[in-house]
C-alpha cells in the first residue's frame, strides 16, 4: 500500500530500509477519480478503505500515536483521512491541483503540533520513543533478572519512556523495557501491557522498582474506568489475590473537560479556551459517525500502573502450583465484590514473588460492580440483595433503550459460561466461577500429557469454534457427558478436583436443565482445598510446550 510516505522529521538520515516507526504520513495513490472509496459501495472500494486502515493501524501501533492522518489521492481529487480508536472520518473531496493550499496548510499544521514534546499532530505527549541511552540503561537493569530476561530485536524496539501522574499529582517517569501483551486491532481497546522500571529524580532505577503498565481505550460512556475498580478494592482493603495497584489515570477525562468548555464557549459566543489543550486521549470519530451527533461511542485512553509483575499460567512448574494459583485467584474474586466478566488466560496470573498469594486476577476492563449497581437502584449493597435481584430480573430481555450493564454479554468466548453464551441473562458470580473451570480445562488440554481419548485433537474439539451456539453446545455436552471427559494420568488429586468441579456446574444453567443447586465460591474453594491437602501430587509434571497435532 505504501505508494508515497513521509518520514518523521526528527530522523537524521533517510535510510533505504525504514520501519513503520519512522513513517509520519502515508499517501495512497489511485489513478482515477472513481477510485475514491467514499463514492461507491463495492468490494474494490472497500479494499481501498482497508488499505488505509492498515496503514493507520501500523503507524499508531508502532509509534503509540493517539490518532493518525492519511491522504488519499484519486485521479484529480484528494481526501484527508483521520483514524482513531473509535473509527475514521474524512474530508470532503478537493481538487488538489486547483487548490494546493489545502494540502499545504494540512502539512504545515501536521508537523507543527500545539502540544509540547510532540513532533507531529497525533503523537502521545506522555510517551517518548527510547534513545540509545535509554536502551543501555534498560538492558543494564533487565540483565539482573537472569533467566527471565533475553535481549532481542523486539525488546530493543520496545524501549520507551512513559510519563504518568500519580495520585499526589506528581509526574513519574517509567522506562518500559519489555512488551508483555498487545492487541493489534485498530478499532478496539488496543490494550498494551509493558514491564517497566520506575526512574528516580536522577533517572536511575533498580530491580525493586519493577512495575507493570497497562494502557487501553475504554468505552467512555458505557464502561466504568478500570482505575475506579482498583481504587474501590483498595478502599475496601482487598489485597489478597489482586494485582497491587500503584496509581492510574483516565487520560480522556482531561480532553472531555476541555471539550465541555468548548461547547459552553460556543453557546455563549465566546472564544474557545480549550482548543489548544486537547491531546487526543479521547476519540472524536464516534461523534462524527453518529447520526444523532452523540458521544456515546467514543473511547478514552486509560493507563494503570501495577506493582505486581505476574507470570503466565502456561509457565507453571507443576500442576500443584497451577492449582494453588487458581485457588488464590478464586478466593480473591470472592473478596473483591465485582463480577469480572472476563476470566481468561491473560487475566489470571501467577505471582511467584508474592509472600501472601500465588495467583491473582487483574484487568477489570469488563468488570461490573454489583455494589454500585444496587446503590444506583436504591437497594442495599449486599450479596444477598444481588442474588435476589438476579433471581427476579436475570432472565428479562436486554433493552437497548434502557441498557442494563449487568446484562451486557462480554468477555472471551473460549471461557464464557454456557448460560452467557446461549441467552441474555444477568452475568452473575456463578458464571465467572464456570469460566475458571473452562480456563483450567484449557490449560490442561494445552500443556499436560492428559488422558482424553482424542489426545491433542481434544483441544480443537472443545475450543475451536465459530459461533456462540456452537461454543454453548460443545460445553453443555462436556458438562453433561455421562463419562469422565478429562483426566491426567498419575494425578489423582487433580482428577478428583476436575470431576468435582464439573459436577458442581451441572446446576449452573437452569435455562437448559431443571433448576438445581447453583455453584458457590465456598463449594469450589472447598474442592480446591481438599485436593491441595492430598500429599501425593506428581513432582515432575512441569508445563509441556504445545505441539500441534500432525
Amino acid at each position: 500500500m505504501l505508494d508515497v510516505i513521509a518520514t518523521n522529521p526528527s530522523l537524521p538520515v533517510i535510510e533505504y530500509l525504514l520501519r513503520w516507526r519512522h513513517v509520519a504520513l502515508v499517501f495512497q495513490l489511485k489513478p482515477l477519480d472513481t477510485d475514491d472509496p467514499m463514492i461507491m459501495d463495492t468490494i474494490t472500494h472497500w479494499k481501498t478503505l482497508i488499505e488505509l486502515a492498515q496503514g493507520a493501524r501500523n503507524i499508531m501501533l508502532s509509534q503509540g500515536r493517539l490518532y493518525a492522518f492519511l491522504v488519499g489521492i484519486y485521479g484529480s481529487v484528494a481526501r484527508i483521512f483521520r483514524f482513531d480508536r473509535a473509527g475514521a472520518i474524512c474530508s470532503a473531496p478537493f481538487k488538489y491541483k486547483e487548490t494546493p493550499s489545502i494540502l499545504h496548510q494540512f502539512l504545515w499544521r501536521l508537523f507543527h503540533p500545539r502540544q509540547d514534546n510532540c513532533l507531529i499532530v497525533g503523537q502521545d505527549p506522555t510517551i517518548q520513543m527510547g534513545t540509545s541511552t535509554d536502551r543501555q540503561l534498560a538492558f543494564g537493569l533487565a540483565s539482573g533478572l537472569g533467566a527471565e530476561w533475553e535481549q532481542t530485536a523486539e525488546t530493543r524496539k520496545a524501549v520507551r519512556r512513559i510519563t504518568m501522574t500519580d495520585e499526589q499529582g506528581k509526574k513519574v517517569t517509567y522506562l518500559a523495557f519489555r512488551l508483555l501483551f498487545i492487541n493489534p486491532e485498530l478499532f478496539s481497546r488496543a490494550t498494551l501491557v509493558w514491564e517497566a522500571f520506575r526512574l528516580d529524580e536522577n533517572g536511575q532505577s533498580s530491580l525493586d522498582e519493577r512495575y507493570v503498565i497497562k494502557e487501553a481505550w475504554r468505552e467512555y460512556h458505557y464502561r466504568i474506568s478500570e482505575t475506579e475498580f482498583y481504587r474501590v478494592l483498595r478502599t475496601d482493603g482487598v489485597t489478597h489475590g489482586v494485582a497491587l495497584y500503584a496509581h492510574g489515570e483516565d487520560l480522556g477525562r482531561g480532553d472531555s473537560k476541555h471539550r465541555q468548555q468548548d461547547v459552553k464557549a460556543r453557546a455563549a459566543g465566546q472564544p474557545l479556551v480549550g482548543a489548544d489543550r486537547k491531546s487526543g486521549h479521547l476519540t472524536i470519530s464516534g461523534f462524527h459517525n453518529d447520526t444523532t451527533k452523540k458521544h456515546y461511542n467514543e473511547r478514552s485512553q486509560v493507563r494503570i500502573c501495577l506493582h505486581t509483575v505476574g507470570t503466565p499460567l502456561a509457565d507453571f512448574q507443576s500442576t500443584r502450583e497451577l492449582i494453588v494459583v487458581f485457588r488464590d485467584a478464586i478466593e480473591a474474586y470472592e473478596l473483591g465484590g465485582v463480577i469480572h466478566r472476563d476470566i481468561s488466560e491473560g487475566n489470571v496470573m501467577m505471582a511467584r514473588h508474592s509472600v501472601s498469594f500465588r495467583g491473582f486476577i487483574h484487568d477489570f476492563d469488563y468488570s461490573f460492580s454489583w455494589r454500585r449497581f444496587l446503590r444506583k437502584r436504591g437497594m442495599r449493597a449486599c450479596l444477598s440483595e444481588c442474588e435476589k435481584y438476579c433471581r427476579e430480573h436475570g432472565k428479562e430481555p436486554y433493552d437497548k433503550e434502557k441498557p442494563d450493564e449487568s446484562k451486557v454479554r462480554m468477555g472471551t468466548k473460549l471461557f464464557m459460561a454456557i448460560e452467557i453464551l446461549s441467552s441474555e441473562v444477568t452475568h452473575e458470580a456463578r458464571h465467572d466461577l464456570e469460566a475458571f473451570y473452562w480456563l483450567l480445562v484449557y490449560i490442561l488440554l494445552w500443556h499436560t500429557n492428559h488422558g482424553h481419548s482424542r489426545r491433542k485433537a481434544a483441544f480443537d474439539a472443545l475450543f475451536t469454534v465459530v459461533s456462540w451456539d456452537q461454543a454453548s453446545d460443545l460445553k453443555f455436552s462436556w458438562i453433561t457427558y455421562p463419562a469422565v471427559p478429562l483426566t491426567v494420568p498419575g494425578n489423582a488429586p487433580l482428577n478428583a478436583l476436575l470431576e468435582g468441579f464439573r459436577e458442581a456446574l451441572v446446576g449452573n444453567f437452569p435455562s437448559l436443565l431443571p433448576p438445581g443447586p447453583q455453584v458457590t465460591h465456598a463449594q469450589i474453594l472447598a474442592l480446591f482445598d481438599q485436593a491441595l491437602a492430598v500429599e501425593d501430587w506428581p513432582k515432575d509434571d512441569t508445563v509441556l510446550k504445545w505441539v500441534p497435532p500432525a
